[in-house]
C-alpha cells in the first residue's frame, strides 16, 4: 500500500450547552460534562468566565488567549480546541504520530484512534461527532485511492463494511475527499455504532517539506447537518 504521509486524526465533537427549557443547574452540568472531555490541567473558573460572560457567544474560545491545550506521548502528539459556538459546545481533537508506521501493517491505525478516544475516557458527543483523516500521498490514480481510503475506513471503524457503506468522494483542494455515513434508527442499532468519518489524501507534488503549525482551525460547518442526523 502507498505510505500515507503526515497523517493526521481529527475528531470533531459537538455536546449541548443549553437545551430549550434548561434550568440553570442543568446548563452547568451540561458543561461539566463537556469539562470531563477535556485535559484536567485547564483552569476550570478561567473557562467558566470565558464561557458564561462571553460578549458574543456565537464562537468562543474557551481557553482563551492559550486557544489550545497540547499532549504528548512517546508515540503521539496533539492539542485540544474547545470552543462555544452558541447554545452548542464543540471540542477539536487533533492527533498525529510522531514516527514513520507501516505501510503494509494499518494496526497503529486503529490505535490511533483508541488513544483519542482514551483522551476523551471513551466518551462521545451528545449531538454527534466527525472523525476526519488527513493525509498525503504519491502520486496514484483514483482507484487506488479508493482502495487506500477503504483500507484506513475499515481499520478505523472495526466491524465496518466498505461495500454496504459506499462513500461519495468528490475533489478537494487538490485532492480527494471520502466521506462516510452510516446512521440506522434506534430500532434498528445503538447510537453508539453511527459514524461519520471523512478520509482526505492529498498528493505529493513536490518533496515533502514538514508543514509549520497552523493556528487550530474551527470546527466545519456541518454541525448543523449532523445534530439532524444524531
Amino acid at each position: 500500500m502507498t505510505k500515507l504521509i503526515y497523517l493526521t486524526l481529527d475528531l470533531f465533537l459537538y455536546d449541548l450547552r443549553e437545551g430549550l427549557g434548561q434550568t440553570e443547574a442543568e446548563v452547568t452540568e451540561n458543561r461539566q460534562n463537556f469539562q470531563h472531555k477535556l485535559l484536567q490541567t485547564i483552569d476550570e473558573q478561567h473557562f467558566i468566565q470565558l464561557d458564561e460572560h462571553a460578549f458574543e457567544p456565537e464562537y468562543v474560545e474557551l481557553l482563551g488567549a492559550q486557544r489550545h491545550s497540547d499532549f504528548e506521548s512517546d508515540i503521539h502528539e496533539g492539542y485540544y480546541y474547545p470552543v462555544r459556538l452558541s447554545d452548542t459546545y464543540g471540542l477539536l481533537l487533533d492527533c498525529s504520530v510522531k514516527a514513520a508506521q507501516p505501510e503494509t501493517d494499518l494496526t497503529w491505525l486503529n490505535k490511533l484512534r483508541v488513544s483519542v478516544n482514551d483522551k476523551l475516557n471513551d466518551q462521545t458527543g451528545t449531538l454527534g461527532q466527525t472523525w476526519m483523516l488527513s493525509a498525503q500521498v504519491h502520486n496514484v490514480p483514483a482507484a487506488e485511492q479508493e482502495t487506500i481510503a477503504k483500507r484506513c475506513y475499515e481499520t478505523l471503524i472495526p466491524g465496518a463494511d466498505f461495500a454496504d457503506n459506499k462513500p461519495r468522494q468528490s475533489a478537494f483542494l487538490g485532492g480527494c475527499l471520502f466521506e462516510f455515513w452510516r446512521y440506522a434508527s434506534p430500532e434498528q442499532t445503538t447510537l453508539s455504532k453511527n459514524h461519520h468519518m471523512i478520509i482526505v489524501l492529498y498528493p505529493i507534488t513536490r518533496p515533502p517539506l514538514p508543514p509549520p503549525p497552523p493556528p487550530p482551525p474551527e470546527p466545519p460547518p456541518g454541525i448543523t447537518r449532523i445534530r439532524c442526523v444524531y
